[in-house]
């Protein structure tokens, strides 16, 4: 009595062990055979002529000595085709994993529908053990092919990131390579202004900087030679002819006090002379100082120091205040 009954249990679990796998290696296989992952969005591509273009390059990434030679934009482009490449073979790996185990669990979707008819017919605990026995290699096959659809989907996730940043370094690559051009063009362009410029016989005037960019652009630039003018016997260079004009309007306003001297050392009844890229704009004039340290010196008492210095200046002029550089 009792072996029966373990009998009919066996039976019984085994036929609803199959039947509650049926589903599970069914869905694997997908509808009409196809993976899960069918309708998924193809893995976008990269553009393989800028590929072949930068193989080279590529191959020189191997030794430093190459690698230091490449600016920061073609080291992060390389870096990211060779980022590309690994998740390339990853995926084709998982896929062809995937592809395998799911070409098993298609043809193993009819045996096991036969074996779950069978095992409803099995009359012995022996046969039903058999059948269990086979139902936990189905359950082992269905696991196994999740398993690596999931894989699969992580891989084609990695690639499609990869293929991003490789057109995403691409378009900075290509972006960093115009402005290259167009800073050649600009040399070109203000090397042949230069040649039909008729070259300036007066000495330069503080460093070659341009006076009209402290008051315009808040900052010390030089100046090109292309673009100057002369005033008061010096030479005045200038970042565009825009600035030269505003210079010939009123070059008083726009030259450094004191003829560019230091306004600290002015005021301590001392010539010395200012660096252009040490300097001070104070109630729209411009004053340059010998270096930083000086010019904190003379921040603690501006109007006391330029009053000092307009003294001495008046002094050294001869009475006349407003010579500027």
């Amino acid at each position: 009595m009792k072996a029966l009954a373990a009998q009919t249990s066996a039976v019984v679990r085994c036929s609803m062990f199959i039947a509650a796998l049926l589903p599970l290696l069914s869905s694997c296989a997908g509808p009409g055979g196809d993976s899960a992952f069918s309708d998924r969005t193809p893995v976008r591509a990269i553009d393989s002529e800028l590929l072949r273009e930068r193989q080279a390059e590529i191959e020189m990434r191997e030794t430093v000595a190459s690698s230091q030679s490449l600016a920061s934009e073609e080291k992060e482009y390389i870096d990211a085709v060779i980022a590309y490449r690994v998740a390339e073979k990853r995926y084709d790996r998982t896929l062809d994993h995937y592809d395998s185990l799911l070409s098993k669990a298609r043809s193993s979707v009819d045996r096991a529908e036969r074996d779950y008819q069978r095992a409803m017919k099995v009359k012995t605990y022996k046969e039903a053990r058999q059948y269990i026995h086979k139902a936990k290699r189905y359950k082992s096959m269905a696991l196994n092919v999740q398993r690596a659809e999931k894989e699969y989907a992580e891989a084609a996730s990695d690639l499609d990131r990869a293929a991003l940043n490789v057109n995403a370094a691409s378009k900075k690559l290509v972006r960093k390579r115009k402005e290259r051009v167009q800073r050649g063009e600009n040399v070109a362009q203000t090397a042949v202004r230069t040649a039909e410029t008729p070259a300036a016989t007066a000495p330069l005037a503080i460093g070659g900087y341009d006076p009209v960019a402290y008051f315009r652009n808040g900052e010390a630039a030089e100046g090109m030679p292309a673009i100057h003018c002369e005033w008061n016997g010096k030479t005045w260079y200038f970042v565009s002819e825009e600035d030269k004009e505003f210079f010939n309007r009123k070059p008083d306003l726009f030259a450094p006090r004191f003829g560019g001297q230091c306004a600290w050392a002015m005021a301590q009844g001392r010539m010395v002379p200012g660096d252009p890229a040490v300097w001070k704009v104070f109630d729209n004039r411009l004053y340059l100082h010998q270096n930083t340290a000086v010019q904190a010196g003379w921040a603690l008492e501006v109007e006391g120091n330029i009053a000092s210095a307009e003294r001495f200046w008046r002094d050294m002029s001869k009475g006349n205040p407003d010579d500027g550089e």
